[in-house]
């Protein structure tokens, strides 16, 4: 465990806490690093990240430097292969610029910076967070499953996202819903789910209101050995009250839409 103290000039750091840990997923020999950051800063005033709340601009940094809770808190939790072979440093890299929502793959704490400093952060007179987490679900050894949990708000505010990433574990390339459909195929499975209830449907209190039928696409999907899962966020389909929504599709369900070449990655 390391203490970091960042001298850099992006806001005012407080601490920046890494820690490094490998294990292995032995059934699959998969080496894993993880890295786990918690940072709080106070966002940084200039110009261009001034709001208008009614106070005169000249009265915003005595007022910004009164408020403790004035505060960015940043929690991350992050996952990926560590092995040398070239499906591990495919899937390393691509998972990498995901999470960090980078160009290119360079080190770390350049990577952490750069999140915490287009997180679209602005000066104001609450707590600010963000919070982004990685899990990883290997169903066999051709699938590999990489989710993104993301939330972010302003005080009480709701913006939790889910992302899944599948990989092919014999080549590191990404799964697409193009790999498992064609475009034909993919309309068909979308009026499949249009015609089901959610995953938590009971768990909601609908209080008679029809579900969601505006979906539109299949690109967000977690494959699990005879399932798949889909996910929709926040405001994409339904009312942004209800919170994101999940469909899981058994292999029957779809398996006669399915490409021939994909039929490997699911179990009967």
């Amino acid at each position: 465990m390391q203490l970091i103290k960042d001298s850099r000039s992006l806001g005012r750091i407080l601490a920046l806490l890494l820690v490094m840990a490998q294990y292995e997923i032995c059934a699959q020999n998969i080496s894993l690093d993880t890295i786990d950051i918690r940072r709080e800063e106070r966002p940084f005033l200039d110009e261009t990240n001034i709001p208008d709340y009614g106070y005169p601009r000249e009265d915003w940094e005595s007022i910004h430097e009164e408020m403790p809770w004035m505060v960015l808190r940043v929690n991350l939790h992050f996952l990926c292969p560590n092995g040398v072979d070239i499906v591990s440093k495919r899937i390393r890299d691509d998972v990498t610029k995901i999470f960090f929502r980078a160009k290119s793959i360079r080190p770390l704490y350049e990577l952490c910076e750069d999140l915490v400093r287009n997180t679209s952060l602005r000066a104001m007179p609450n707590e600010y967070w963000l919070s982004k987490s990685a899990s990883i679900i290997i169903v066999n050894d051709k699938v590999f499953n990489y989710i993104i949990n993301h939330e972010i708000g302003v005080g009480a505010g709701d913006g939790r996202r889910i992302y899944y990433y599948c990989y092919n574990l014999q080549t590191g390339n990404r799964i697409t819903a193009d790999d498992l459909f064609s475009e034909a195929a993919q309309l068909q499975v979308i009026e499949i789910l249009k015609s089901r209830r959610d995953d938590d449907y009971e768990r909601r209190d609908e209080g008679g209101r029809d579900w969601p039928r505006d979906i539109r696409h299949i690109d967000n999907f977690m494959m699990l050995p005879q399932e798949l899962v889909f996910a929709y966020q926040p405001y994409e389909i339904g009312f942004g009250c209800d919170g994101g929504f999940k469909y899981t599709l058994k292999y029957s369900d779809f398996k006669h839409l399915i490409k021939t070449e994909a039929l490997k990655y699911f179990q009967e």
